[in-house]
């Protein structure tokens, strides 16, 4: 039977501006999920400091995205949008946390290391990112990748600025040539680690500098100095 529609002139290009409309919010809607929203970076800091809170109190294994999300006060799509998993939040976190040490400028070798080390005992008793670095020691073996994240955060420029130091001392004569460099640097960084995360055993700036006499005096060929006034194994 044939249609009883009269056919209208103008109808069939009404008719197709119409889906040419419609089809073009469709590629506009599908563009925009694609490209995204920009991302509100007071967002992002109140997630990575949430992050970095719940990390401290809870460690990587007990941290999750939903605690998180609820401490910053948004909601998981939030997180998610921005970081596809949990590992990849801790990683930009502990970019933005990294250990950033300083080597003092004068003094001699030795006494440079000596407050190079103070400092580090003294920011090692207190702060969320001390708190971040002992609960991801476990999953460093764990998740290698992560391991690396880790190690580039809280090791690397550390360990760099005292072979450096010493270094500069066997150039200027004041270390025997024949010291191995790297052996000093890890007898020094254990020595601060084994007490902050193994034996908790008082942590002070005097700890710092009587570790670094003994190590000259047993490894570099120099006499161990009078200690400091105030240097105190319980000291604060």
């Amino acid at each position: 039977m044939k249609s009883l529609e009269r056919h209208r002139p103008g109808h069939d290009r009404g008719r197709n501006r119409s889906h040419g409309h419609l089809a073009g919010r469709i590629v506009g809607i599908h563009s925009a999920v694609h490209s995204g929203r920009p991302r509100d970076p007071a967002v992002d800091q109140a997630i990575l400091e949430a992050a970095k809170e719940i990390l401290a109190e809870t460690g990587f294994e007990g941290m999750t995205i939903e605690a998180v999300a609820h401490r910053a006060g948004v909601g998981k799509p939030a997180i998610y949008r921005r970081w596809p998993s949990k590992r990849d939040l801790v990683v930009e976190l502990l970019e933005q946390i990294a250990d950033r040490p300083e080597m003092p400028d004068a003094g001699t070798v030795r006494e440079r290391l000596a407050a190079f080390l103070s400092d580090w005992c003294r920011q090692m008793k207190t702060g969320n990112a001390v708190q971040s670095f002992s609960s991801l020691i476990g999953e460093m073996h764990r998740d290698p990748e992560l391991g690396k994240s880790v190690m580039k955060a809280f090791v690397t420029a550390r360990k760099r600025k005292m072979v450096a130091v010493l270094r500069e001392g066997i150039a200027s004569g004041e270390i025997q040539a024949d010291v191995d460099v790297e052996m000093i640097v890890d007898m020094l960084f254990g020595a601060v680690i084994s007490r902050r995360l193994i034996t908790n055993r008082p942590l002070t700036p005097a700890f710092g500098r009587q570790i670094v006499d003994m190590v000259f005096s047993g490894c570099c060929g120099q006499d161990v100095e009078a200690p400091h006034p105030q240097d105190s194994f319980s000291s604060p």
